[in-house]
């Protein structure tokens, strides 16, 4: 499901849970990669590519990172990531595409969701906003303790996501030709054109925000997913009934994603306005 939103940049089709007109808001704990850019990459991140000499060296066009042991599978473990634009153009257009460094720290976020359903076409919009530093899900946390539910559910979706930007797309040149590295899904991202011209390039495009809307999609697309079932009661905005307007039986909405805790849920579709309250079942 991370690929899939990933490599397409849009979300994947959410439920139709009033048929297919319908607008409905989702409030979500997640996560994200909190970025800062302009930083100083670990030495030989990039290659070592001179363009004085460009008969030798490895020139690098994207390359993350982590800080520690890619074993320990720890979802707060922050990556540096640098990114080039280039290829085997010359002279290359550097007017085009961009180049730059981050230092990415996962974070706990919180995402408002507004999914519109017109005629069966879905369009998704949200806000999104860092909360806390990611929570511990190895084994123990730092007091001793097991890690909650909800870090363990958090930490596995934005470990799955990390683990799409990782390694590097490079080429190394030598007097005995020229040999390009793919070891990244990097080179599937949406916000990376490659080959225009039918020349092999590397054109990135806002890459900090391109991560952000990561995260975003694969969050979103993760409503489809059943980890939990809320009690759903559903009460009508408006303290009396029209005759189009009218009280339906209770159901159950399979909506628990990462957070153990209630949440509330708001669908509009004509003509009713309904508000739904979501509490976690024992």
């Amino acid at each position: 499901m991370a690929e899939s939103a990933f490599y397409g940049g849009a979300i994947i089709p959410l439920p139709d849970y009033f048929g297919q007109n319908c607008t409905y808001f989702v409030n979500v704990d997640s996560f994200t990669f909190s970025c800062q850019t302009g930083v100083t990459l670990p030495d030989g991140q990039m290659g070592t590519y001179d363009p004085d000499q460009p008969s030798f060296g490895i020139e690098t066009f994207w390359n993350a990172t982590l800080t520690g042991s890619e074993t320990d599978h720890d979802p707060t473990m922050p990556f540096y990531v640098g990114w080039s634009t280039g290829g085997m153009t010359v002279p290359f257009d550097d007017s085009i595409g961009s180049s730059g460094s981050a230092f990415c720290t996962p974070m706990q976020a919180r995402y408002e969701f507004q999914i519109q359903k017109f005629n069966g076409l879905q369009t998704v919009s949200y806000t999104m906003t860092p909360t806390e530093p990611m929570l511990v899900a190895t084994a123990y946390d730092e007091t001793g303790e097991q890690p909650s539910a909800k870090a363990l559910r958090v930490g596995a979706v934005a470990l799955a996501t990390r683990q799409l930007l990782l390694g590097a797309l490079s080429v190394k040149t030598d007097p005995g030709g020229v040999y390009w590295s793919f070891n990244s899904t990097a080179r599937a991202a949406s916000f990376l054109s490659m080959g225009l011209g039918g020349i092999l390039q590397f054109v990135w495009g806002n890459v900090i925000k391109g991560i952000e809307q990561t995260t975003a999609n694969v969050t979103a697309s993760m409503l489809n997913m059943d980890l939990g079932l809320h009690a759903c009661i559903p009460k009508l905005s408006s303290s009396t009934p029209t005759n189009d307007q009218t009280y339906g039986h209770p159901m159950e909405y399979a909506f628990s994603l990462f957070s153990p805790s209630g949440r509330l849920v708001e669908l509009t579709s004509a003509p009713a306005r309904l508000r739904f309250s979501l509490w976690r079942l024992p």
